[in-house]
């Protein structure tokens, strides 16, 4: 049965103070970087179209802390999500509270970081590519997140797929292993295994 995936613009993500802290990270990273904002963004899977009633109980739900400043048009999105495949302990409990609340049709939420940069001089779509590898590690933990680049993208946290056979990697191979299934093991964590 095919879903639909709901978007919410959420709270701040970060305080003044927070922001004002990764501001100089960002900027040693990629001098081009001239100001940051952060804002939650959630998603909702559901089995359909919710009723108006229950869309305005799933936003009030979602309506907590300061609320977003602004519009960021013409900056560079680096969405940071959970872990595309996984179900973080936020949408275990976040889900669990909208049942609770009588929506029934809510299969999944999860939530995300959206972080918006103002760039110099040349275009966004041209600085994303070349600052994506300085500027994603400040922004997330890649064990346990994800980078997107759109909202659009987000969709993917709901992607349903068929387990797959168990496979094994012979010690030999945990190297290429590593680098291939994105298991961010440290060269101490490989030479222990």
């Amino acid at each position: 049965m095919k879903s639909i995936v709901l978007r919410f613009r959420g709270a701040r993500a970060l305080s003044d103070f927070g922001l004002a802290k990764l501001l100089p990270e960002l900027k040693k990273a990629h001098p081009g970087v001239r100001g940051v904002a952060a804002e939650f963004w959630h998603f909702a899977e559901t089995d359909a179209e919710p009723q108006d009633d229950e869309k305005r109980l799933l936003e009030r739900l979602l309506r907590y802390g300061r609320p977003p400043q602004g519009e960021h048009a013409g900056h560079t999105l680096f969405l940071v999500v959970p872990r595309l495949g996984t179900i973080s302990p936020w949408s275990s409990k976040a889900t669990d509270i909208a049942r609770n609340c009588g929506l029934k049709g809510v299969r999944r939420i999860e939530r995300g970081v959206a972080y918006y940069l103002a760039l110099g001089s040349s275009g966004p779509a041209d600085q994303r590519v070349r600052i994506t590898p300085r500027v994603a590690p400040l922004l997330h933990d890649r064990m346990t997140q994800n980078v997107l680049a759109s909202l659009d993208e987000a969709e993917g946290l709901f992607r349903h797929v068929a387990p797959r056979a168990l496979g094994r990697v012979a010690l030999p191979q945990l190297d290429e292993a590593n680098a291939r299934l994105g298991l961010a093991l440290s060269e101490d964590e490989i030479g222990y295994l």
